[in-house]
């Protein structure tokens, strides 16, 4: 008997409730709870009201080419004349640039031949003159789109601009064959691009392909002529 009083009072210890221990634990939790949203809130301050929005910047070409002038000189080789003739020239270009995609184009070429080391070595030797064109000079006139536009920063506080550009059009091909001179026209297609560095200077690389029908020494065919060529310039009006 007195053994089972024992256990019963056991038990009635164990199952007493305990005053204000559940409110505790619920204050605890509900503090926990706004602690967490408070630092949700003041991080969604920080960030602009939100923690995953991505912000973009769409920056617009610099003030722009629209009524530029951009005069150039500079010199080409060409890389697909006829095996017997090294071919080099210096050229002159203007472009015009009437909004910032599109521009036109007037350029000319003065052109320096001589002949190759196996052409001068077959002369010396066999006594035989090349069947071959010389051209002396270009002049052509296009007109040029820019694909790309972008650019890129050389040092912290240094960049410059680049189009990447394409251009069709026609010329006159001034060539001799050593007994006459003729004047032939010609399709032009030219590809490249252009750096710009401030609103003072620019740089132009590119290649521009010449199909015409070549007078030779002893017959006639069509040519195709790649000059690949580096210019450097200066720009003239606009906005500034």
């Amino acid at each position: 008997m007195k053994l089972m009083i024992q256990i019963t009072l056991m038990a009635m210890v164990t199952t007493l409730p305990v005053p204000g221990y559940k409110a505790a634990f619920a204050a605890g939790k509900s503090s926990s709870r706004a602690d967490s949203e408070s630092l949700s809130e003041q991080m969604q301050q920080l960030s602009g009201g939100s923690t995953t929005e991505k912000f973009y910047v769409v920056q617009p070409r610099r003030s722009g080419n629209s009524g530029v002038f951009d005069i150039s000189i500079g010199g080409g080789y060409n890389t697909n004349s006829d095996v017997n003739i090294r071919s080099a020239e210096r050229m002159a270009r203007i472009n015009y640039h009437a909004t910032n995609s599109l521009f036109l184009s007037i350029a000319g070429s003065q052109v320096h031949n001589q002949f190759s080391l196996s052409a001068k070595k077959r002369m010396e030797e066999d006594g035989v003159y090349p069947n071959v064109g010389f051209v002396k000079s270009r002049a052509d006139f296009s007109i040029g789109y820019n694909l790309i536009y972008g650019k890129a920063r050389v040092t912290k506080d240094a960049m410059f601009y680049f189009d990447q550009y394409i251009c069709l059009g026609a010329g006159i091909i001034n060539q001799t064959n050593t007994k006459e001179e003729v004047k032939t026209p010609a399709g032009v297609a030219d590809i490249g691009a252009s750096f710009w560095f401030g609103r003072a200077v620019s740089m132009a690389i590119g290649a521009k392909a010449y199909r015409f029908k070549e007078t030779r020494l002893e017959s006639e065919g069509i040519a195709n002529h790649v000059v690949a060529y580096a210019n450097l310039g200066v720009l003239l009006g606009g906005a500034g």
